[in-house]
């Protein structure tokens, strides 16, 4: 026995138990918690499972693929944010390969080793594509930030419909980028 109260058993800890207290076993080392929660701690757990990256991803895919409506603007609704910083990052990606790849277009051109020929001419296809790809998102994100800000003006069915055609617009960019990017690679 110690000045803080009993010793765990077979431990060697000193410390008093409550019926809430847990023992975590630690390569050899053992760690003591209580296991009373706070309110703020609760809220911190929920937080950074609503701000978890796969729950967004999980709900962008459930947008992208669903068909339920119901399910389609409750997902606005609730994560909202976090779809828009998935998309918006995407944005940013796909801009940036496109811009990256026009810029090795002009390069190239002006380093004159190779007269402008069908390669330069696809790849310059590419870049663009890319690009247009990330307006496509940026469109996206913009109709989801819009939708979860009026979502007392807008009807569900209009705001599925925004939504929808979105997704419809950056499938159809998605869809030229790999056509362009395959006649990259058969040229």
């Amino acid at each position: 026995m110690t000045s803080y109260g009993h010793s765990i058993a077979g431990l060697g800890l000193p410390y008093e138990l409550s019926n809430a207290d847990i023992i975590i076993k630690k390569s050899q080392s053992y760690l003591v918690k209580h296991g009373t929660i706070s309110m703020k701690r609760k809220t911190k757990e929920r937080d950074l499972y609503k701000r978890n990256h796969l729950h967004a991803y999980e709900s962008l895919l459930s947008l992208m693929i669903g068909n339920d409506h119901q399910h389609k603007q409750t997902t606005i609704q609730r994560s909202s944010r976090e779809i828009s910083e998935i998309l918006t990052q995407f944005s940013i990606t796909a801009a940036g390969a496109g811009i990256a790849v026009l810029f090795s277009v002009v390069y190239r051109l002006a380093s004159r080793r190779v007269p402008f020929c069908a390669n330069k001419f696809v790849d310059t296809g590419l870049g663009f594509s890319l690009v247009l790809l990330s307006w496509a998102v940026n469109i996206l994100r913009e109709v989801i930030r819009k939708a979860n800000k009026q979502r007392s003006s807008l009807k569900g069915d209009e705001i599925i419909k925004n939504v929808e055609r979105g997704i419809k617009e950056v499938y159809f960019r998605a869809a030229t980028v790999i056509i362009v990017f395959t006649l990259r690679f058969a040229c």
